[in-house]
């Protein structure tokens, strides 16, 4: 038997109505919304509740599961774990400058969720400003506007997780991410 995994979901704003399938529980359910005999398991990102148990890999993807648990409701994007291999391969073989910008690239990530910034002119900045990134739009290729936000929710997460992992001794360059956000307005 493989053995079993637990992934907590990234939590993501709540997404605009219709443009992503959101599962959403009964009043009075709390338990998880799937049941299976496979070793993955999928918990909120806010409040750990447990919202799939025991599913095979790519049994359920692109849906938004909006947390059980009656005190919590937040919205948790499932993604793709190959993409997610992918991603943190190459963060792993990034420089030590590459690395130094990635709390500048999750702010770039954070402020386009925010605003909702259109994907082409996200990509088009990060080219522009971060070049070292530009990876990242290939990277990512949602299917709807849901999957991007959530993908970008994810993102943010990971960048700041892996950054607080891995401290660069570099300062960090604040002048590419504030060039960016001034860009938009």
């Amino acid at each position: 038997m493989t053995e079993e995994v637990t992934y907590i979901l990234p939590v993501i704003p709540p997404p605009p109505e219709g443009e992503v399938a959101i599962i959403t529980a009964v009043d009075g359910y709390t338990g998880p919304f799937f049941r299976g005999d496979g070793p993955i398991n999928l918990r909120c990102g806010r409040c750990m509740h447990l919202l799939v148990y025991h599913l095979h890999p790519g049994q359920i993807i692109n849906l938004v599961l909006k947390c059980s648990n009656s005190k919590c409701g937040a919205y948790n994007a499932i993604i793709s774990v190959p993409t997610v291999e992918n991603l943190i391969g190459r963060l792993q073989n990034a420089s030590s400058a590459t690395v130094a910008q990635l709390p500048d690239l999750a702010q770039i990530l954070g402020y386009a969720q925010k605003h909702k910034i259109d994907k082409e002119k996200l990509f088009t900045g990060i080219r522009e400003y971060m070049p070292e990134f530009a990876w990242i739009e290939k990277l990512i290729v949602p299917q709807s506007p849901g999957d991007f936000y959530g993908l970008m929710g994810f993102l943010i997460a990971l960048l700041s997780w892996y950054q607080a992992k891995k401290p660069s001794k570099r300062e960090r360059v604040k002048k590419t991410a504030n060039d960016f956000l001034r860009a938009d307005k």
